[in-house]
């Protein structure tokens, strides 16, 4: 993110499910007064290569079907070493960043506001 843009909040009443867009936000929540509390957080879009699996994963599930298909013949496959294994993990997780981006946000540095008269204001028609 450029270090001069303005971050992407998201807004929520209860902390805990958020909407993205401030007019949402206040249509979503009509009961909404000059004087009530808001959570406003930084919406962040995960990198999904937090959750591939790691190399180790991936070898003993190869390890444990090469076995069931060849028995004690498979025993130690297979035998990689540690520049494989970071090569397979970097592979992981650049295809998880490449198809699967995530379509939801998680939220960072939420703080709590109160509505203002200006904040109903901005959303009136």
């Amino acid at each position: 993110m450029n270090e001069s843009a303005e971050p992407d909040y998201a807004y929520s009443t209860d902390g805990e499910q958020y909407l993205a867009d401030w007019c949402d936000f206040l249509d979503s929540n009509p009961d909404l007064e000059v004087g009530h509390s808001y959570y406003r957080g930084v919406a962040v879009r995960p990198d999904p290569g937090r959750w591939t699996p790691g190399s180790d994963w991936v070898l003993e599930h190869m390890g444990e079907q090469a076995y069931e298909d060849a028995d004690e013949f498979a025993e130690d496959y297979p035998a990689v070493d540690q520049a494989a294994k970071d090569e397979l993990e970097a592979l992981l997780k650049d295809w998880a960043r490449k198809h699967c981006q995530p379509h939801f946000f998680l939220i960072e540095q939420a703080e709590v506001f109160t509505i203002t008269a200006e904040d109903l204001e901005s959303n009136a028609d």
